[in-house]
């Protein structure tokens, strides 16, 4: 339910009361209230009924590389969120502006033109962003020799894994 007041337009927004989450469907934009931040697994939890939850990957949080993603998240705060995935119960979403727009949502769908995806996002691969690309064609979008962005999920004395989207680690050993 929606009013005005004062030139400004107030919203209510009611929970979805589904405690199994069998409404909340692959491609539903939802409003989600940030509940918990993961450091150690660089990700956010988010509520999205009264006992529905989903998971924002580092990855997912914004369109841009940042230094620290997960600090432009605030702990009670709502979100606009796109449902991405849902495997056993387990919503994940994004929160990225792109993924927002119906068309450009579109195109990362399995059943899409490639040339349309490669007209949209081709310049943003080049750039070594494949998230799009990753989403539609899963670990078949990787190369060897090419460039590709990611964030640093967990360092150690033998190498790093870098993850490349909400679903893709990778591990790049220290050679000498």
């Amino acid at each position: 339910a929606t009013h005005k007041e004062g030139g400004k337009m107030k919203l209510k927004l009611k929970l979805i009361d589904n405690p199994t989450g069998e409404r909340v469907n692959v491609g539903n934009i939802v409003v989600a209230k940030a509940i918990r931040k993961y450091e150690n697994s660089n990700s956010i939890n988010f509520q999205i009924g009264e006992k529905v939850f989903g998971h924002v990957s580092i990855c997912e949080i914004n369109d841009q590389f940042l230094a620290n993603p997960l600090d432009t998240i605030k702990l009670g705060e709502y979100y606009k969120a796109r449902v991405i995935a849902k495997d056993q119960g387990k919503i994940q979403m994004t929160l990225r502006d792109s993924m927002m727009k119906q068309n450009l949502w579109d195109l990362v769908q399995f059943d899409s033109a490639t040339v349309d995806f490669q007209d949209t996002f081709g310049d943003l691969e080049k750039q070594g962003d494949l998230r799009n690309k990753i989403t539609k064609y899963g670990r078949g979008a990787l190369e060897a020799g090419k460039l590709v962005f990611g964030y640093i999920a967990n360092i150690n004395d033998k190498g790093c894994f870098i993850r490349l989207s909400r679903d893709i680690t990778v591990r790049c050993p220290i050679t000498e």
